[in-house]
């Protein structure tokens, strides 16, 4: 599941914390430390000068993020790479058989507070089958004891609910399946249905799983829960034929909880 992971590295301390962060939960990983120089920028020209300069600068600072990885005992492999950073780290990620990516993102307050950034946002729109980890900010004491699966029950959300079920297998974390519902009197059915599902898994995968349905507004206590729990897994939303003739978008829900979540955040497509 985590055996080869690429880190989006950007030079900068959230960037580096998401890192150190992934490095310390999955020590025996190769890591990849992928920095994209963004060269087609509108209205900049680059010179054959200035990309060096560029290219320079930005392998400095990965190999110094790679040097403290390596002190901690981690494989690395360090890429510099020119282009546009979404397309050119998954393209990485595709010639590397990486399934992970790791990422930081850059949210803004007031009215702008779901704006990720414009690399984690195209990522996370168009990374098909790839399972995307989001740190916002350092983790003093990286570990994973309590997961949370936020989940709307449907064939959409089956490969976050498989990833749940692993990384809580993996870690020998305790798993909080949540759904929130918006109409009452549906509540218990829903958890009847979700405990007949995930149950059935989580005892074949050795995984202590708790189900909890709630009513109300999605967003609001997911969010609440959140805080509880270590880490969260959801799907990235977005589907449906509209999603896959177009391109994909991903959902306000996950939108909302990456921009927002003081936890890391793991999202499935």
């Amino acid at each position: 599941m985590l055996d080869r992971i690429l880190v989006g590295y950007d030079g900068t301390p959230r960037s580096e914390a998401a890192a150190i962060y992934a490095a310390k939960l999955f020590p025996r990983a190769r890591f990849h430390i992928v920095t994209v120089v963004d060269t087609r920028r509108a209205g900049v020209y680059y010179t054959k000068m200035i990309w060096k300069i560029m290219e320079r600068s930005s392998r400095e600072a990965a190999e110094k993020l790679e040097r403290k990885l390596e002190r901690m005992g981690v494989k690395t492999r360090v890429a510099i790479l020119k282009g546009r950073p979404p397309r050119e780290l998954l393209r990485y990620a595709r010639d590397h058989d990486i399934s992970t990516i790791v990422l930081s993102t850059y949210t803004k307050e007031g009215i702008q507070t779901l704006y990720l950034g414009s690399t984690a946002e195209e990522i996370l729109a168009i990374s098909h089958q790839k399972q995307i980890l989001i740190v916002n900010k350092a983790v003093d004491d990286p570990q994973i004891k309590r997961v949370l699966l936020a989940t709307d029950g449907t064939k959409y959300s089956k490969r976050a609910e498989n990833g749940a079920l692993l990384l809580a297998s993996h870690f020998g974390a305790k798993l909080t399946a949540l759904y929130v519902h918006p109409l009452r009197e549906e509540v218990e059915k829903k958890k009847r249905d979700m405990e007949e599902n995930i149950k059935w898994k989580a005892k074949h995968m050795g995984v202590d799983v708790k189900v909890k349905v709630l009513h109300g507004t999605p967003e609001e206590l997911i969010l609440k829960e959140v805080k509880r729990y270590d880490i969260v897994v959801l799907g990235s939303g977005g589907r449906g034929f509209y999603h896959w003739l177009v391109r994909r978008r991903i959902g306000h829900l996950a939108r909302e909880v990456v921009a927002t979540s003081e936890k890391p955040v793991f999202l499935f497509n």
